[in-house]
């Protein structure tokens, strides 16, 4: 609850001041049948609090009770022309709402209408009865049968929470409970009639009224119940006449605000509603009336007698053969005074029932609860407690004896302890596994009885999981289970794809490449996408793995040998300033061939016969491509020279480039006739000799000693035909 913040003005010789005040929060519901909030601010303020600080508001769960101090719940109340006076109650989760701002210790003012209409709102009882653990109902205690109405049961206030306990309360008071000490009006419940005549009335009319509990304490929360007109802080109009008139229970809401006060700033409520004077709150138009009864208690055996004796001195015995509770009432009536005596009587033979015979498995826990409709004292042997569970050892019988008002009664129940089966599993902990292995799992128990598994899977035979499982195995022996349980993680595998078995040739380039969703090494040293030249027949293996898991694939590599092409040039005859020349294939002849000869022109034959013909010096390459029947190909390419002035004729460039860029990278020289006693050799500035070759094909590249030699001039010395060429040639890289 919000905490009350207190002020007041001090002013002292020095001119000091200081301020000080009592302040609360108060909650309006918002009902068609409200108070009015101007009546309930000037009447609080009027009896010391300050600053008042009202919110109207629907009840709704995101309110904050916690603000409010006290709250008006005023239930909906309105005139329909097809339905007449209407009741609209509030809702249970409203309701809910309430109790909870009680219990937590707000103070709550409840004005439920139901005169006109006939129609009952229980919100307020229900809430009352929660929480005092009372049996107050509509209709009992609180009705709205017309002014003066005699009929109605007046609640002694001293006993119980607002003289409402449900075996021992005695209603012979005349007067009905109230906390509020309500100026001329110190019965809740008058016979009194309206005086028309005045804006202002100073009875209580038929206004029911109750506070709870009997005596509140500052720091508990209370409610007030009242109904019809003269309700609280709410104005009622009549029409005694043509002009409509407004009247005010003035003294009833002062009433409330002081007791509020007294709750919340105080906090002192020793003056309220003390009660030591009975007579203080008798009608004094009433006789003074008095009931007893015999017997201490109002529970009493089956057979026993009760005695009630009244005011007028007549006894009235009362006994019964049965059990249960009865509701005694002894009456005393004159005029419209009618006051009661009434009694909640208790028969009882103690009876017990210990429970039917049962079996539980060892180590299990039992509950002794005995069935005890009189609520009698009850106690077991064997140190057990009625209601708490135990743990029984062995097979024994268990006594239960009752009593109550010297009525005993006793029962006994047999439990018997059952060996429950031992069982172990052969994997002892959780596990995991990568998807697609297998794995057994056996369950052995100590009198070789029958074990399932949960989750579709035999005992002792092998299986493969498909997902993370809670695998659970359970055997019984005479209604006892031996239940165990492991957990096998499933990890997922990775995926593996890769080509089929190829086959290539000799030097050919290939990737290594499969599709994973794990990281995949080749023959344990490759990465994925790896280049490898084919150069024999192997297995290529794949291992693809994510975390522990891994799946293995490989695929075969077939090599083919591919050709090698060859041929010699002969220089032929020399004829009509033509040159003719004979290309000698070296080659397998099994193979298939393609020249490549003058100006793109092609041939297939094995070997070829060409006459070359030139208005100016000219080299031309020559190329043969070779393929076998595994469609491997090779070629070789050679020089010839064709002059314009056809004679036997040495050519060699005066420069060659051995950059491996595939032109003019190696130095021959070239004929145009036939030679024979063929020698070509190169030497260095210092005549040293640094290459020599007698094979007429064979270019240098330009090394020694497979070392590019330095850019520089260098001389070359050709013997052919007994005869020797020298000259010079520049190298340049």
């Amino acid at each position: 609850m919000k905490i009350i913040k207190r002020c007041f003005v001090l002013l002292a010789l020095i001119f000091f001041k200081q301020t000080f005040c009592q302040e609360t929060n108060i909650f309006i519901l918002d009902s068609s049948n409200k108070v009015d909030s101007n009546l309930v601010k000037s009447t609080y303020t009027s009896v010391g609090f300050n600053p008042v600080n009202i919110v109207e508001s629907s009840i709704t769960s995101s309110l904050d009770t916690s603000e409010f101090d006290i709250a008006y719940v005023a239930e909906g109340y309105y005139y329909s022309f097809t339905q007449g006076w209407v009741l609209d109650p509030i809702q249970e989760t409203e309701r809910q709402i309430i109790q909870n701002f009680i219990e937590q210790g707000g103070h709550v003012v409840w004005i439920s209408e139901n005169g006109e209409s006939g129609q009952t709102s229980e919100s307020p009882f229900t809430t009352i009865n929660n929480i005092y653990g009372t049996i107050v109902s509509n209709g009992t205690f609180f009705n709205n049968a017309g002014y003066g109405s005699p009929s109605m049961h007046r609640i002694h206030p001293s006993n119980g929470p607002g003289g409402l306990s449900l075996t021992e309360t005695i209603y012979s008071s005349g007067s009905y409970a109230t906390m509020v000490d309500v100026p001329n009006c110190n019965k809740v419940y008058t016979s009194e009639s309206i005086d028309y005549s005045s804006d202002m009335f100073y009875t209580c009319t038929h206004t029911t009224l109750a506070v709870f509990p009997g005596r509140p304490k500052p720091n508990e929360g209370s409610v007030i119940i009242s109904t019809e007109i003269g309700s609280p802080m709410k104005p009622w109009t009549i029409w005694g006449g043509i002009t409509p008139t407004t009247i005010y229970n003035t003294e009833l809401d002062s009433a409330i605000a002081s007791l509020h006060y007294k709750l919340l700033v105080e906090e002192n409520t020793d003056t309220i509603n003390d009660w030591t004077d009975i007579e203080s709150n008798m009608n004094p138009d009433c006789p003074t009336a008095s009931a007893s009864y015999t017997f201490g208690e109002t529970e009493l055996c089956v057979g026993d007698t009760i005695v009630f004796t009244h005011a007028d001195g007549q006894s009235v015995p009362y006994t019964n053969q049965d059990t249960g509770t009865y509701r005694l009432s002894v009456y005393y009536e004159q005029g419209t005074c009618r006051d009661d005596t009434i009694v909640y009587v208790s028969f009882t033979d103690a009876y017990v029932d210990a429970g039917i015979d049962t079996s539980v498995c060892e180590g299990d826990e039992v509950i002794l609860e005995a069935e005890n409709p009189s609520n009698a004292l009850i106690s077991w042997d064997n140190n057990v407690i009625d209601g708490l569970p135990f743990v029984p050892t062995s097979t024994k019988t268990y006594v239960v004896i009752s009593n109550k008002f010297n009525c005993s009664n006793s029962d006994t129940v047999k439990i018997s302890v059952l060996e429950k089966p031992l069982m172990t599993i052969n994997v002892k902990e959780d596990t995991s596994l990568c998807f697609g292995n297998d794995i057994t799992l056996n369950a052995s128990t100590n009198s070789n009885l029958t074990v399932t598994w949960t989750n579709g899977i035999d005992n002792n035979v092998p299986f493969t999981p498909t997902e993370t499982n809670n695998y659970i195995a359970t055997t019984s022996n005479n209604g006892c289970d031996a239940v165990d349980s492991i957990t096998i993680e499933v990890k997922p595998s990775p995926t593996l794809s890769i080509n089929d078995d190829i086959s290539l040739c000799e030097g050919e380039l290939f990737l290594l490449n499969a599709e994973s969703t794990g990281t995949v090494i080749w023959n344990d040293t490759f990465e994925n996408n790896h280049n490898i030249t084919a150069l024999k027949n192997d297995y290529y293996v794949a291992h693809a793995s994510i975390d522990d898991c891994f799946v293995v694939d490989s695929f075969y590599l077939s090599t083919f040998p591919i050709p090698e092409p060859n041929f010699n040039i002969h220089y032929l005859d020399f004829f009509d300033n033509s040159q003719t020349i004979f290309f000698e294939n070296l080659s397998d002849e099994n193979n298939f061939f393609t020249w490549i000869l003058e100006n793109g022109n092609e041939s297939y034959d094995y070997s070829v016969e060409q006459s070359f013909k030139s208005n100016s010096d000219t080299i031309l390459t020559i190329t043969l491509i070779e393929e076998n029947s595994n469609n491997c190909v090779d070629s070789i390419h050679k020089n010839i020279k064709i002059s314009s002035n056809i004679s036997e004729t040495i050519y060699l460039p005066t420069a060659f480039t051995p950059n491996d860029n595939s032109l003019n990278d190696g130095l021959k020289p070239f004929f145009n006739f036939t030679i024979f006693d063929y020698n070509f050799s190169i030497y260095n500035r210092w005549g040293e000799l640094i290459f020599e070759t007698n094979d007429i094909d064979t270019y240098w590249d330009g090394t020694l000693k497979g070392e590019k030699v330095p850019d520089g001039l260098y001389t070359y010395r050709v013997r052919y035909n007994r005869k020797i060429k020298i000259g010079t040639v520049h190298v340049i890289k």
